[in-house]
């Protein structure tokens, strides 16, 4: 059994038992709530600031550290002690040149909030919550998106679309081949396809017993699975693939059993159900993603026969084709970026290039070699100590973790990332507030 306390165990000497506990858990609550549920078009309009109810639960975190000496000195030892503290230097030093060559000072406070959202995750994790009440509020937020998928694909509009209380950022439904795409919380169905890809490995762990487990939550995998169709994304489906392919290749022997009983279980029954309703909208939209994506790979056009508009799919396919060509423009500074404002018009090989779905040519136009060479290195950073992790504890968790990550990275090579990062950096957290720390302290609790 995995030890939970480890991490607070760590940090005691710092941290006096608060009397005000229960009060800091119903604030980790709200602010977990705030970060992964709720859209951010849901909050205030200050002084032409947006603060969204996600910045809201920041700030009371925030509050609650700064308010007590004990808490931010554990705070700021949390930051101090951090194993990923100097290559996250190396790379925030990247931005403050650009920001002040630039002028802009989004392009550092940008970063800086997403990574002061990640270090205040795991002060929350380490004081607030444990690993089995953040399973538990991952698994009901992962039901309370799958389920309002499905509803939005009925009803072609978001139910968290309701919510838009700030102007300007919720873009409206989308329509690829005349069929909606869904798009939960995000503000594109793209970006969600990359939240569910970080979702779906943490529904697929047994905590319990440290292993990979694809079935651990049936009925909840096959509803994500579906609203991975639903996104109307060839990279989602792909990538979704790629990860289950992956989960099941690190299960144990029995595990694999199960699962691979149970893959076939659900491609024979979904088959048996497109044959019997082929014609309706739904089965030709499945049938759509599938062949759209075979296409893709091989080159084919079965797509066609479900609707598809061949068109539209092959000039989105070879818009992202030319998009590493941006590296040779002989005009982008290759030392210094343009900033995180920079809106990129260009004509590459016959495309006008004006959005760049691609987030490792988008961060070399924000911040050059320099920028994007420290957040790669920040990628293998947490990579190579997630497998130093796993292999010397033989852990499931980390390596479900890691897949996630993994996968949500490989994603973005046809996507920026659509303002979804922190959903990967909850992924850090979690990793960093419960496991890490093992590999610093050099003990080992049963696992």
């Amino acid at each position: 059994m995995f030890d939970y306390t480890i991490a607070e165990k760590q940090t005691s000497k710092y941290i006096k038992k608060d009397s005000d506990k229960s009060v800091f858990k119903k604030v980790s609550i709200f602010y977990l709530l705030t970060y992964i549920l709720l859209p951010q078009y849901f909050g205030f309009e200050v002084a032409g600031f947006d603060l969204s109810l996600q910045r809201i639960g920041m700030l009371l975190v925030l509050f609650y550290v700064l308010e007590s000496t004990v808490r931010t000195k554990s705070m700021f030892l949390i930051i101090k002690e951090s194993s990923i503290l100097p290559v996250l230097l190396l790379y925030f030093f990247v931005l403050i040149y650009t920001m002040i060559f630039r002028k802009n000072i989004n392009t550092f406070m940008y970063t800086f909030i997403e990574f002061l959202c990640f270090f205040s995750l795991i002060y929350l994790f380490r004081n607030g919550l444990s690993l089995n009440e953040f399973v538990s509020s991952i698994t009901v937020i992962a039901y309370v998106f799958g389920i309002q998928g499905l509803i939005e694909y009925i009803t072609r509009k978001s139910l968290f679309s309701y919510l838009e209380t700030i102007q300007g950022l919720y873009t409206g439904g989308m329509i690829r081949s005349g069929a909606y795409r869904v798009m939960g919380p995000s503000n594109h169905s793209l970006g969600y396809g990359l939240v569910l890809i970080t979702i779906i490995p943490l529904i697929c762990i047994n905590y319990e017993e440290d292993k990979i487990d694809i079935l651990k939550n049936k009925p909840l995998l096959i509803i994500l699975m579906l609203n991975v169709f639903l996104t109307g994304s060839r990279s989602t489906l792909a990538v979704f693939l790629l990860e289950i392919g992956l989960l099941f290749l690190f299960s144990d022997l029995a595990k694999k059993k199960r699962a691979l009983l149970g893959i076939f279980a659900f491609v024979f029954f979904l088959a048996i159900f497109v044959v019997l309703t082929y014609k309706t909208g739904f089965s030709r939209y499945i049938m759509l993603q599938i062949t759209s994506v075979i296409d893709e790979i091989f080159k084919t056009h079965f797509a066609i026969n479900f609707g598809a508009d061949i068109t539209t799919l092959s000039n989105s396919s070879d818009y992202r084709k030319v998009l590493p060509e941006v590296f040779k423009l002989p005009w982008l500074n290759p030392l210094i970026g343009r900033g995180s404002s920079y809106s990129l018009n260009a004509y590459i090989s016959g495309h006008y290039i004006r959005s760049v779905d691609n987030f490792y040519v988008a961060q070399y136009i924000r911040f050059a070699y320099p920028g994007l060479v420290t957040y790669i290195l920040i990628m293998l950073f947490v990579a190579f100590r997630m497998i130093k992790y796993a292999i010397k504890f033989k852990s499931g968790i980390v390596l479900g973790i890691f897949i996630g990550i993994v996968c949500y990275y490989v994603n973005l090579w046809w996507l920026d990332t659509l303002q979804t990062i922190k959903y990967v950096y909850i992924l850090f957290a979690v990793y960093f507030a419960f496991f890490d720390i093992k590999l610093k302290i050099g003990g080992r609790s049963e696992v």
